[in-house]
C-alpha cells in the first residue's frame, strides 16, 4: 500500500529563519501490509484505511515544528506503525528548494522501520 506525493506545509529547518514561515514538504509512505484477509473479506476493518492514515499524517506534519527531516520521518513512521495491519513502513520526506548555497531541487531522507 502506498501513499505518495502527500504535500503539506510545516515549519522545519535547522535555523530559526527557516522555521519562521511554513514551507512545503513532500511525503512518500510505503506500507507493508498482509492484504490476504482484506482481499478475502472485502472489509475495510481488515486493512489500513489509507484515507484516515493520510489525514493523520498530514495533521502530524502540519503541526510539527522540528528541525530535521530525520525527526519528521521517524514521527511519521511511528504514526503508521500504530496501525496493527502494518508490518513495516518505508517513509521518505523531501524538502523542495532547500535554503542552501548550491542549486539543488530537493533534499530528502528515507527510513525503513519494522
Amino acid at each position: 500500500m502506498r501513499i505518495h506525493d502527500l504535500r503539506v506545509d510545516t515549519r522545519i529547518g535547522w535555523t530559526d529563519a527557516e522555521r519562521d514561515e511554513p514551507r512545503p514538504v513532500v511525503v512518500h509512505i510505503d506500507l507493508h501490509v498482509d492484504t490476504r484477509r482484506a482481499g478475502s473479506s472485502d472489509d475495510l476493518a481488515d486493512t489500513v484505511d489509507y484515507h484516515r492514515l493520510t489525514v493523520e499524517v498530514a495533521d502530524l506534519v502540519r503541526g510539527a515544528e522540528v528541525r530535521l527531516l530525520e525527526r519528521l520521518a521517524e514521527d511519521i513512521a511511528d504514526r503508521c506503525l500504530t496501525h496493527p495491519a502494518v508490518n513495516y513502513v518505508v517513509v521518505e520526506v523531501q524538502k523542495p528548494d532547500p535554503p542552501i548555497d548550491e542549486k539543488v531541487d530537493l533534499v530528502s531522507v528515507r527510513i525503513r522501520r519494522p
